[in-house]
């Protein structure tokens, strides 16, 4: 008798999403959590609908990306503190998103991940892509780059 795979009962979008989940752990992206106020969470959705992104993860990832080639880490200022947030928002975030993060943190000693979250996505008024820029998850799955 053979024995059904866990997958076998999956639908074939759900088998896509996990493939596709294992291919970008796989390079390095780490799932994280931020204790973010509402009103980050309404910038995030105000973005993902202005870009028509179909993601949060998409979103904060082109946030990170941007800020990365326009903000070197040791030029962002973040007062010390915990974030007021009270809402949790749990992201996959590529290896050079989560670098760009822990390079903030080093520059400023006592901030929170919540709180870099929350100064970034208020930095940035929109999230074209800036030229030479690498989307490293694009909406479609393959890696792009800004002309």
């Amino acid at each position: 008798m053979e024995i059904p795979s866990p997958d076998s009962q999956l639908s074939k979008s759900a088998r896509s999403k996990r493939r596709s989940r294992a291919e970008v752990y796989q390079l390095g992206a780490k799932q994280r959590k931020f204790k973010v106020s509402q009103g980050c969470i309404d910038r995030i959705d105000q973005l993902k609908r202005d870009a028509g992104l179909p993601s949060r993860d998409l979103v904060v990832n082109r946030i990170l990306l941007k800020s990365r080639k326009l903000f070197p880490p040791e030029t962002i200022k973040i007062p010390p503190g915990r974030p007021e947030g009270d809402r949790v928002l749990v992201l996959t975030l590529p290896k050079e998103c989560s670098d760009y993060i822990r390079d903030i943190r080093r520059e400023n000693r006592r901030t929170f991940m919540s709180a870099i979250l929350e100064h970034m996505t208020q930095l940035m008024p929109d999230i074209s892509m800036v030229p030479g820029n690498v989307d490293t998850v694009s909406d479609s799955g393959e890696q792009a780059v800004a002309p």
